[in-house]
């Protein structure tokens, strides 16, 4: 029997610089290229994580000769997880159009990624000056620090000693 000729497998690019928060989505920008010379559907799937923070398999629309696009994939980083990268595997295969999922003739891609977990963020308050005494009134600021990637959300509010008022 003649062999078919394995088709030109795509050319994958994992943009780096994925992170979340534990318990937020973080989104791996994934740039497909089809180098066959007929329109061809991808399939990417990532291996190697947590089955929880897994995507499903994502197949895009059949891509043109020569063309690139882009696709998003939500990882789902578990509540709890511990800040620090965390490395995957992702596999894309290439298939033709309206076929029930890769096929034998699909060529393959195996490329490796990773995914930042983010430290939780820590907010510092300080007093400026630190030191203060007045008799008749005396302006101080409050200076607030997020040490963390993400906005927080914070309500103050403030106290004072009988005798005192604060604005």
């Amino acid at each position: 029997t003649p062999m078919t000729p394995q088709q030109p497998a795509p050319s994958v690019l994992v943009e780096a610089g994925a992170h979340a928060a534990a318990g937020q989505a973080a989104v791996v920008r994934v740039h497909l290229r089809n180098l066959d010379t007929t329109p061809r559907e991808m399939t990417l799937t990532v291996l190697g994580l947590d089955g929880e923070w897994l995507p499903v398999p994502v197949r895009t629309a059949p891509v043109a000769p020569d063309a690139t696009v882009s696709v998003d994939l939500p990882v789902r980083v578990g509540p709890g997880a511990v800040p620090g990268d965390y490395p995957f595997a992702l596999a894309v295969q290439s298939h033709a159009p309206g076929a029930g999922g890769p096929a034998a003739d699909g060529a393959l891609t195996m490329l490796e990624g990773s995914v930042r977990v983010d430290a939780p963020s820590t907010v510092v308050l300080g007093i400026e000056p630190a030191d203060s005494t007045a008799v008749v009134g005396r302006r101080v600021a409050v200076v607030i620090a997020n040490s963390g990637a993400q906005p927080v959300s914070l309500e103050l509010s403030a106290q004072s000693a009988k005798g005192m008022r604060v604005e």
